[in-house]
């Protein structure tokens, strides 16, 4: 049992769809979350680190290059084009009273990269396309909810089906994401 009878969350990357079936699902009341308009945001801000925008546009560059093997120049575009889109939401990386403002998605970054008068088609265009075209992550900033609100009981990622960089792409940027809520949030009561 948990403190003050709260439900244990626990979130299942499932990547052989083992743990889809009705019966399963059933008996642990489990949601189940499909690639497609994941209702979190990889954008949110959480925390009150300074430069907090600059932080979480490193991030998410970072682990996309990981997963899709960009180069410094594709780096840096990315984290620009991050940067901008924060900015036309009205979040400025000084300016902590606007860090609260609903967060930019990717979708937002699309179309800033597509709306460039030069579009390579490289190995940034490559990601940003892939995850725009399938739609992996919600598209409109007022469907998205904290990820850490949404781990309420058993959930369940089902990945199965997808190319590998999408599957680590999408492991990778949920547990930074739920890492940064959790820091938020601070330490659990225990008694």
């Amino acid at each position: 049992s948990n403190v003050d009878g709260a439900p244990i969350g626990l979130l299942i990357f499932d990547y052989k769809s083992d743990y889809v079936d009705e019966a399963f699902l059933r008996t642990t009341s489990a949601k189940r979350l499909q690639l497609h308009r994941l209702p979190y945001n990889p954008l949110s801000l959480f925390g009150d680190m300074p430069m907090l925008p600059v932080h979480t546009a490193r991030g998410l560059t970072e682990t996309m290059a990981k997963a899709f093997g960009l180069g410094q120049k594709q780096q840096l575009r990315l984290r620009t084009l991050i940067q901008e889109a924060y900015e036309n939401a009205g979040i400025l990386q000084y300016d902590r009273s606007t860090w609260s403002r609903s967060a930019p998605t990717l979708a937002s970054v699309w179309e800033l990269f597509t709306s460039q008068e030069k579009v390579e088609e490289d190995s940034l265009y490559a990601a940003l396309e892939s995850l725009a075209s399938l739609e992996i992550f919600e598209p409109d900033v007022g469907s998205v909810t904290s990820l850490y609100d949404l781990l309420d009981g058993v959930t369940v990622i089902e990945l199965a089906g997808y190319p590998t960089a999408i599957q680590n792409l999408v492991v990778a940027l949920t547990l930074d994401l739920f890492y940064s809520q959790m820091q938020k949030k601070g330490k659990p009561i225990v008694r």
